[in-house]
């Protein structure tokens, strides 16, 4: 209706709308940007590596790109997004393998599958992902209970690590890697820090510190290179997809710039009349 000139964090529906109506343009950038799911690896059946890989070989990660965010992002690899220095390319993405997930959790002592529940904001399209993550998860024997919350209680409940699973995302917003995996990996950030996988594993800590406190660029990325091969190793988080930073504005908007953190700058900003 022309009320609006710039609209921004643009839903999937909406950014099709956009495209298709010739006086308004769609900006739309790879956002330092992950969604997630946290396994509090205390808890009982969490607490075994080969029962979070299988979630990991259950979990179709491209079919939250396609249905979810409807093309606009990518296949997660890690907690740390694709555009921070730090990732790792080599580190590749889980494939769903229900054969291989069903093995992992015979081995696990879990033939029969076991019952669990994922915890989830009330965001719409993370209610939707829970909803699939279910239906994966039933597919090898794991019945999934999706409880919604309020955002404060469900911030609340999971820095208290009372979930068993829970559904996140995060921003890299320094556009380094330190402050993600520092934040959610590190045995010092459990809880409300950060780090709701509840992880503490030594070599983990040692990596994070080591690029923490190193001066010399080289070896921080070095550092992160192998923390990303060795939290794949321990599966305490199902990396799901790096969204995609959407903006829609009227074509009248000029020198309007996104910003790839989603701080965006609008000083030299003109609306023509």
């Amino acid at each position: 209706t022309g009320e609006i000139d710039v609209i921004l964090a643009v839903d999937p529906v909406d950014a099709v709308n956009i495209e298709n109506c010739k006086d308004l343009v769609l900006e739309s950038w790879p956002a330092p940007s992950v969604e997630f799911m946290a396994m509090n690896t205390t808890k009982k059946g969490l607490d075994d590596v080969r029962v979070r890989q299988a979630i990991n070989y259950a979990t179709n990660r491209q079919e939250f790109v396609d249905t979810i965010v409807e093309g606009r992002g990518e296949v997660a690899t890690s907690v740390v997004a694709k555009t921070v220095p730090g990732w790792n390319e080599d580190v590749k993405p889980y494939p769903q393998d229900l054969e291989k997930a069903k093995e992992l959790l015979a081995e696990a002592g879990y033939e029969n599958g076991f019952e669990t529940s994922i915890w989830v904001n009330d965001t719409q399209t993370r209610i939707e992902a829970c909803q699939a993550i279910q239906a994966m998860l039933m597919d090898v024997g794991i019945t999934c209970n999706i409880e919604v919350m309020e955002f404060g209680s469900f911030i609340q409940a999971t820095s208290n690590g009372e979930h068993d699973m829970a559904y996140f995302g995060w921003t890299t917003s320094t556009t380094d890697a330190d402050y993600t995996y520092y934040s959610l990996e590190h045995s010092s950030q459990q809880g409300a820090a950060g780090n709701r996988s509840f992880i503490n594993d030594p070599e983990v800590d040692a990596l994070i510190e080591k690029g923490r406190e190193s001066t010399d660029e080289a070896t921080r990325m070095e550092a992160y290179g192998e923390l990303a091969v060795k939290l794949k190793e321990i599966n305490n988080n199902v990396p799901i997809y790096y969204s995609n930073l959407t903006a829609g504005s009227s074509n009248k908007v000029e020198n309007f710039v996104m910003d790839p953190n989603g701080y965006h700058k609008l000083d030299k900003v003109k609306v023509l009349q």
